[in-house]
């Protein structure tokens, strides 16, 4: 196996999204109702392997509230993906996406591939937009579209290998490479991924 290949994944989006919720989630294969908003920014690393390349993923999980937007170039430069995280059930979260990616681009010096992680749909109502109106409105913004549910699990393993696979492609060329990904529509059932 060649050698090991250090990737940094930032999640950008309002506070309570639920971007610390996917990465425990992801990382440690569990969900806590009770976190209590991150400060500044936390990292994690998981170890995973694509197409045969062993990767290091840093997974950057930056706070969401307003008085830290000034912070989170600090957090972005160097990506190597980013996850804008948005929830089902709360509308300004998508209204701020377009805030967070100008912060991404006014950071990084090559833009890297940016995913959209639509969070909390086992919460979704029919009052609520629906998959394809939001796949609609975003596909053409974003490399990727996935809804996750990070109390079931449901696509949050899929959300990080894909973010892993283009980062490695964006490390590999240096350029973002858009596959227009959307996650495939499963059933609603309580699913529990680990690691």
């Amino acid at each position: 196996m060649s050698e090991k290949i250090s990737l940094k994944i930032v999640l950008l989006g309002n506070s309570g999204v639920g971007k610390t919720s996917l990465v425990n989630r992801w990382i440690n294969g569990s969900h806590n109702k009770t976190i209590t908003p991150t400060v500044g920014a936390n990292h994690q690393k998981k170890t995973l392997v694509i197409d045969g390349q062993q990767l290091d993923l840093f997974i950057w999980d930056t706070a969401g509230q307003e008085q830290f937007l000034a912070l989170a170039p600090l957090y972005t430069r160097s990506a190597s993906v980013a996850i804008m995280t948005a929830s089902i059930v709360d509308e300004d979260s998508f209204s701020n996406l377009n805030t967070w990616k100008k912060l991404l681009e006014e950071s990084c010096e090559s833009f890297p591939p940016v995913i959209l992680a639509v969070n909390k749909i086992d919460l979704s109502t029919d009052s609520m937009p629906t998959r394809d109106e939001i796949e609609e409105s975003n596909i053409d913004s974003y490399s990727s579209v996935f809804f996750v549910s990070a109390q079931t699990g449901e696509g949050v393993d899929e959300l990080f290998i894909q973010a892993g696979r283009l980062g490695l492609s964006f490390h590999n060329n240096g350029q973002c490479v858009s596959n227009n990904t959307v996650t495939p529509k499963l059933e609603r059932k309580e699913i529990d991924y680990c690691c």
